[in-house]
């Protein structure tokens, strides 16, 4: 779908790409992850035109973009990017239908495009239809300037850090909105950002698609969860057979143990005690984490503390938090127990 052949941008003596080949195969998300200034930008911005490349190609559904007029290639791909870039003297649907409008739809085709755009990103129409940007808020823009994008249904999806300057609740909710739209329109993306979890979405959308499942919910909040609570417990095994006397390791060779044997009856029993408090902190640990995989579609005692947040309810907060805390303590006291009786 996308093809980048030995691209190269540079401006007089410095080098923003360089050489860079790659392709996007159809359906496909691709994120460019990197620090600022690393050429993630002028690379999405040479396959729409709005930077010319020093050398080398960019095909796009196995056509050079040089071969197309710019205008004509940018109503073709869809195009988000961090300074939303809406316009403060249109309406909120002149701002989604305004592609539209250059192609030369009529209105009531238009209307009915930009009623069904706002539904796909969760806005009402019947409250936008008479905003003014400037009324919205940060999240509210960016669904916008993502409808905006989606209006001539392009193939094809360019974003240049879109929820970058979003707090972090509006951003996983957009996150979660773009992983379900990109999914159900199958739409091959280009996605810039310096955010190792956003980078996440190119990792698990291939994964998650050949195994038949869904994009985001439960699967990938199980697989983080699992990862994250791995951490502590590895940390605290390594330092806990470290610290094993090394007399005693001595003593287990020196009476014929093999060194299985003393690693099943000398260090592990004498590290446990560590090994224990690590999975302790663990469990602690991945219950609190676990409230913020609401965002990400899956079920969670965060539902009612993010609900809650969101309708100024804060009796639910209140009753997510308590809810969360007590089940950490819960299991923790468990795990005690458990350690207990088997010394």
């Amino acid at each position: 779908m996308i093809q980048l052949q030995h691209l190269t941008k540079r401006y007089g003596a410095a080098v923003a790409v360089e050489d860079l080949s790659l392709e996007v195969g159809a359906g496909e998300l691709l994120v460019l992850l990197g620090e600022s200034g690393c050429g993630k930008t002028t690379t999405v911005k040479m396959i729409n035109r709005l930077i010319d490349p020093t050398a080398g190609r960019v095909l796009v559904e196995g056509v050079e973009v040089d071969s197309i007029e710019p205008h004509a290639l940018r109503r073709r791909i869809g195009y988000v990017f961090q300074k939303i870039g809406l316009f403060p003297h249109m309406t909120v649907p002149e701002n989604v239908g305004i592609t539209l409008t250059l192609l030369g739809w009529d209105q009531a085709r238009i209307t009915r495009r930009v009623d069904a755009l706002l539904h796909l990103v969760e806005l009402d129409p019947a409250v936008m239809r008479a905003r003014w940007p400037a009324e919205l808020s940060g999240g509210q823009q960016q669904r916008v300037g993502v409808a905006r994008a989606l209006a001539a249904e392009p193939r094809v999806m360019l974003l240049d850090e879109p929820f970058g300057a979003l707090d972090p609740l509006t951003r996983g909710r957009l996150q979660e909105s773009f992983a379900r739209i990109r999914r159900d329109l199958r739409l091959t993306a280009v996605f810039v950002t310096h955010d190792i979890a956003e980078a996440l979405l190119a990792v698990m959308v291939p994964l998650l698609a050949a195994l038949s499942l869904p994009s985001i919910g439960l699967l990938p909040a199980f697989i983080a969860l699992t990862l994250y609570g791995v951490l502590p417990v590895l940390r605290n095994t390594v330092t806990g057979l470290a610290g094993v006397d090394p007399a005693l390791r001595e003593a287990a060779r020196g009476v014929g143990m093999t060194p299985w044997q003393q690693l099943r009856r000398v260090e592990l029993p004498l590290a446990m005690p560590v090994m224990v408090a690590g999975l302790r902190t663990s469990t602690v640990w991945v219950v609190g984490m676990a409230t913020l995989s609401t965002p990400v579609g899956a079920p969670s005692l965060g539902n009612y503390i993010f609900s809650g947040l969101q309708t100024r309810n804060f009796a639910a907060v209140l009753v997510g938090c308590f809810a969360a805390a007590g089940l950490a303590l819960v299991l923790d006291g468990l795990v005690h127990a458990a350690e207990a009786a088997s010394t």
